[in-house]
């Protein structure tokens, strides 16, 4: 009987190291599982997060065209403020008949909407850029935001020009 339980402990402790070492294997498993996971967490993040350089690489440069869709902004919103107080003094000095005011007050409403919806779409656009970062959301953001520019430099031109013909018919050329 001696020999039996020799042998029961000796089952008993092969079971045990069994046991121990499928726990460290599926731990070694795990483990190496988190680890590839962190570094490809780590690695992504230092890529597209914190690292403008590598972000230009791979998804284009966002952050000059926004800078360049705001700086156009700033330059027309200036535009129509200028054309605006003209407009005002125009109707201080002179008696403009209310045809020609109702035609210019269609065209600088219609440039008033056109730079709130380029100011909105900006806004938009930045959301998609620095928040999102997902390359074809902010393409298409920056594309869309590109035309709502361009539409808006069609509305305040032709506010100035409206303006300005205003100034010709009324005022003569006054600089």
């Amino acid at each position: 009987m001696a020999g039996a339980g020799v042998s029961a402990s000796r089952e008993d402790i092969a079971l045990r190291l069994r046991r121990v070492s499928r726990v460290w294997g599926a731990a070694l498993y795990v483990g190496s599982v988190l680890l590839i996971v962190l570094i490809a967490v780590l690695g992504l993040g230092a890529l597209g997060q914190y690292s403008y350089q590598a972000q230009v690489l791979l998804f284009g440069n966002y952050r000059g065209q926004l800078a360049e869709i705001d700086e156009k902004y700033q330059v027309l919103k200036t535009e129509f403020d200028q054309a605006n107080h003209k407009l005002q003094a125009l109707r201080d000095l002179y008696p403009i008949s209310s045809a020609d005011l109702h035609q210019v007050e269609k065209i600088r409403a219609k440039a008033s909407l056109e730079l709130q919806s380029l100011k909105l779409k900006k806004k938009d656009t930045e959301f998609a850029v620095y928040v999102l970062k997902d390359p074809a959301t902010s393409d298409l953001k920056l594309k869309e935001c590109m035309a709502e520019l361009r539409r808006a430099e069609a509305a305040v031109k032709a506010f100035v020009r409206a303006v300005k013909g205003l100034e010709d018919k009324y005022a003569g050329r006054v600089h």
